[in-house]
């Protein structure tokens, strides 16, 4: 098993890896994001798999990528 492979699966996520960002604590970004999560009760992850998506349909990235 390659490092990178092995880097993944280590750790309390098996099979997972970290995708995420650090901001500044008063960013309004970050104010807006961290609120949004409150307020609709959903994880940052939950939210950060739907922000993803939506870029990924925005830029249409599949078939620019080749994976339609």
């Amino acid at each position: 098993m390659s490092s990178a492979s092995s880097a993944r699966s280590s750790g309390k996520r098996p099979g997972k890896y970290h995708l995420g960002a650090y901001f500044d604590p008063a960013d309004p970004t970050a104010e807006a994001f961290r609120v949004l999560a409150a307020r609709t009760r959903r994880s940052h992850q939950d939210l950060l798999a739907e922000a993803i998506s939506e870029l990924v349909a925005k830029y249409d990235a599949d078939r620019q990528f080749g994976r339609a």
